[in-house]
């Protein structure tokens, strides 16, 4: 009986352990053009008069979710870099794709962050009193919820 519990457990493991190994043919998720992607920049300046706004973004990928690949940062080359995260789940995305450029399908959203959440966020973050007060107006947070990612070749 050890054995078969044995056998079992050693059978699930390397299929899990395959199964995140695979390659994959460098699309995840939804399929879509990408041909008319815009850049991480083109899309948070193009987010000034909406909140909300279906889009396909092509970037360098910074940084991505190592533990389950559920999210991704794209590199902004004029700010802060757009973070991502995958819509529902649907797929995952593997650590090597961490530099690479990538066009990803999704909708942008855009949430307020007032003054108070700022400087609250600010003191957790063990920023001076000073540091803190000098924090006078409010953020627009942009990120984006993603549907399909292809890497780029």
């Amino acid at each position: 009986m050890k054995q078969l519990v044995v056998i079992a457990l050693s059978v699930l493991l390397f299929s899990c352990g395959k199964e995140a190994k695979m390659e994959s043919d460098g699309k995840y998720g939804e399929n879509f053009n990408a041909d008319s992607a815009l850049s991480v920049g083109e899309a948070i300046k193009a987010m000034s008069s909406v909140n909300e706004m279906p889009v396909v973004i092509k970037g360098k990928v910074t940084e991505v979710c190592k533990s389950e690949g559920c999210w991704l940062m794209l590199k902004n080359e004029g700010g802060e870099d757009l973070y991502i995260d995958i819509a529902e789940k649907k797929f995952h995305l593997t650590p090597d794709i961490e530099g690479k450029t990538v066009a990803v399908k999704g909708v942008l959203t855009k949430e307020p962050i007032s003054v108070e959440e700022l400087q609250q966020m600010a003191r957790e973050a063990g920023k001076t009193d000073e540091e803190v007060k000098a924090i006078t107006s409010p953020k627009d947070d942009i990120a984006m919820e993603a549907t399909g990612l292809v890497i780029q070749k």
